[in-house]
């Protein structure tokens, strides 16, 4: 059984070592020459939202919120999960500073944090499992960022109830429109 195994090992190690073999010394032109440049890429590109874009959208929830009357703190960051836009209303609660930014990045996971919640909150392992991820949260007032079907951002506000915090974000989202 063992020698079967050592024989089959050395026999795909050949074929893989022939079809190597055989793709490097193709002449380079067409789909050869293409598939090597491609292998070659060094970058690549993607989008990501403007700062103008992201302290329009803060702008957007902080006027929702002054027609709410309340104080918010608001964050918008890039698809990397970095800080593009903030605002802090005067008399924003503190603790909204650092939740505001916990939900625009956990929005980048693609939906919005109260969703995320309804989507793990039956499955212990998920909800144990997201407090691997250091700034992400499952409080309701985070909402992606979309543009062209592609996550290019997160929004997160924080001060209110779950209830205005989703409200104050969806306005930051109207900027889009």
């Amino acid at each position: 059984m063992n020698q079967m195994r050592i024989l089959m090992s050395r026999r795909i190690s050949l074929i893989v070592s022939a079809a190597v073999l055989v793709f490097m010394t193709l002449p380079h032109t067409g789909w050869a020459a293409e598939a090597m440049q491609h292998s070659m890429d060094k970058t690549y590109s993607k989008k990501t939202i403007t700062y103008a874009l992201a302290t329009q959208m803060v702008a957007a929830a902080v006027a929702r919120a002054k027609e709410l009357k309340i104080k918010q703190n608001v964050a918008v960051v890039d698809e990397g999960g970095n800080l593009k836009a903030f605002g802090r209303m005067d008399g924003a609660v503190l603790l909204g500073i650092e939740g505001s930014q916990r939900k625009a990045y956990t929005a980048l996971f693609g939906f919005g944090t109260a969703d995320f919640y309804n989507a793990i909150k039956d499955d212990p392992s998920l909800l144990v499992g997201l407090s691997h991820f250091s700034g992400a949260t499952v409080v309701g007032g985070g909402l992606p960022i979309t543009i062209d079907g592609e996550v290019v951002g997160g929004i997160g506000v924080g001060g209110g109830t779950v209830k205005q915090d989703i409200d104050c974000a969806k306005a930051g989202l109207k900027v889009l429109e």
